[in-house]
């Protein structure tokens, strides 16, 4: 039997925890972009823009199976993945496999952008 450690291979390596963790600094959303609408709820693509677009995001926690990005304007952008969907952050060598299904992105002021991609666009966004 392998022993789990530092030399054994990946897949063997347990998964690190889901949970997600906060940082301490803020970090401002400069720019929202819609690709596919259809996957938000509650909320129209321009308002989504004009309600986070300067805001910074304060916390992010996990309820159930629900992610939620606490922004500083006291809105909370809620995303839940269902099957298929995924939060991913970008620094710039996200493969173009994983952004063709990008339905929402957020870019950051520091450079890297969160993107929410969801390939058979069953989860859903709202604010």
């Amino acid at each position: 039997m392998a022993r789990i450690g530092p030399t054994c291979p990946s897949y063997l390596r347990p998964r690190r925890s889901r949970a997600i963790s906060t940082r301490r600094s803020l970090v401002v959303i400069a720019l929202a972009r819609v690709t596919r609408a259809d996957v938000l709820r509650e909320v129209t693509p321009s308002e989504l823009r004009r309600r986070i677009r300067g805001t910074s995001i304060t916390r992010v926690w996990r309820r159930a199976k629900l992610v939620v990005i606490e922004l500083s304007s006291r809105d909370s952008l809620v995303v839940q993945p269902r099957f298929t969907g995924a939060l991913l952050i970008d620094a710039g060598e996200l493969p173009e496999t994983e952004r063709r299904y990008s339905t929402v992105e957020l870019a950051l002021d520091d450079g890297r952008s969160v993107h929410y991609r969801d390939i058979r666009r069953l989860g859903t966004v709202s604010l």
